[in-house]
């Protein structure tokens, strides 16, 4: 049976329709959650074309017994303590006054990028008030071997200018 909310509001155009899926999490278990606002390379996440990984500072949950974090040493780094499949959620929300910028997401294993694990929504117009984009990613990695260590980097795609977070990027992922 569903539940009503009654809290918050979700604006649909008239003449069409809308979900939204909220999936309750009942323990920590198998589930990391971490938060970043800057790359390794600056808090400009558009400030290479080579990439630069997210650096995740603050770490909301972890289960230990399947992930390896440090905010303090090597933060863009986490490391799969067991093999088997995993769901990882991304999210971002970003900002720039330069006209034209367009970050790249994407996923990388043992430093190597995970094909169709890419997010190229990023783009900001700058034009009529467009100085915001956001990016929602979501990848199955499948067969992981224990040890396999994750990155989230972000690199520039088009016009060099400064793009910062609005709001920290979101994490998730979980042992399936």
């Amino acid at each position: 049976a569903g539940t009503t909310i009654t809290t918050g509001a979700l604006n649909v155009i008239a003449g069409t329709e809308a979900s939204i899926m909220i999936e309750k999490i009942s323990s920590a278990d198998n589930i990391l959650t971490v938060r970043g606002n800057r790359t390794v390379a600056s808090t400009d996440w558009n400030s290479t074309a080579v990439g630069s990984a997210i650096e995740w500072a603050t770490q909301d949950t972890i289960d230990a017994t399947e992930f390896t974090h440090s905010v303090g040493v090597n933060p863009q780094n986490i490391t799969l303590v067991t093999g088997g499949d995993y769901l990882v959620y991304y999210n971002d929300h970003l900002t720039s006054a330069a006209q034209r910028p367009n970050v790249v997401i994407s996923l990388k294993v043992n430093g190597t990028p995970v094909t169709g694990a890419e997010c190229k929504s990023q783009y900001i117009r700058i034009t009529e008030g467009h100085d915001e984009s956001s990016c929602s990613m979501v990848y199955f990695l499948n067969d992981m071997t224990a040890s396999s260590t994750l990155t989230i980097e972000a690199k520039k795609e088009a016009v060099t200018g400064v793009v910062n977070d609005a709001s920290d990027a979101l994490l998730t992922i979980i042992k399936k």
